[in-house]
């Protein structure tokens, strides 16, 4: 299909000089590691519609990996096959990765920060010290997030917060191993310092004033029915199933072969509930 809008002005912006971009996205309303990217990949590839999307196709080989990668982590081969599964069918990473945007990116960037905090959490249970790599890791992925999209700003807000809350209640070299992390987490902002101005700007001038503000409930309620692909009678049994394997995926714990369902009782999935 032709471009629709945004990508279409993703591709009109990216396809400028290299040192006129950021001055261009200070009447777009985004920050500009996306685009620097697919600069360089029409560079290479050229303005076609297939070719400034298989960008995010590309983009979303790294997510299908990311997710084994994680859920191979939290419950083996069989969790990480599954989990590949469901994202490889879900409408809305099927639309992230085949479109003109930074959402995907956006998407592949969080599962290597949750793959590095998780793993550095890991090796803090066991009485080590964060790895000199991994806490490099986190202080350019928080960058490149924040440069990615600004909502990022929600989401390291709050994974700081825990870290915070988790060194304030640690005690010994667990708690200077935490601060390390949360350190590591907000030093990424450094990366932001250069485009604050145009930031503002933005703020001031761009954005989209004619949308009212989202209320909580409103706002989970369309992100499940989207991620189930719409209102569709096929898309609303999906989001049936979608929403039973959120409560087994948060609640349920196999114990002696069988399933039982409670609060988070600890490890990635309180973590990531809180996050949430």
């Amino acid at each position: 299909t032709p471009l629709w809008l945004d990508e279409a002005l993703s591709v009109d912006i990216a396809s400028a000089p290299l040192a006129d971009i950021g001055g261009l996205l200070r009447h777009d309303g985004h920050p500009p590691l996306y685009y620097y990217a697919l600069h360089v990949w029409i560079e290479l590839f050229g303005t076609g519609a297939f070719a400034v999307r298989a960008l995010s196709g590309l983009v979303g080989l790294g997510v299908l990996a990311m997710v084994f990668v994680v859920g191979r982590r939290h419950g083996g081969p069989r969790l990480a096959r599954a989990a590949v599964a469901l994202v490889a069918v879900s409408p809305f990473a099927i639309r992230y990765s085949s479109e003109a945007r930074m959402y995907e990116l956006v998407t592949l960037l969080v599962l290597v920060g949750w793959w590095l905090v998780d793993r550095t959490l890991d090796v803090l249970d066991a009485g080590g010290r964060p790895a000199r790599g991994a806490l490099v890791g986190l202080w350019l992925l928080s960058g490149a997030l924040l440069l990615t999209h600004y909502w990022a700003i929600f989401l390291l807000g709050a994974v700081g917060l825990v870290l915070v809350v988790a060194a304030w209640r640690a005690r010994g070299p667990r708690r200077r191993g935490l601060v390390e992390v949360t350190v590591a987490v907000a030093l990424g902002g450094l990366w932001f310092v250069p485009w604050l101005p145009a930031f503002a700007y933005q703020s001031a001038h761009t954005g989209t004033p004619w949308a009212p503000a989202s209320r909580p409930t409103r706002l989970v309620s369309e992100s499940l029915i989207d991620w189930s692909g719409g209102i569709d009678p096929e898309a609303l049994l999906g989001l049936c199933v979608l929403v039973v394997l959120l409560v087994l995926g948060l609640l349920g714990e196999v114990r002696d072969g069988r399933l039982t369902l409670g609060r988070p009782t600890g490890g990635w999935q309180r973590r990531a509930a809180i996050v949430v």
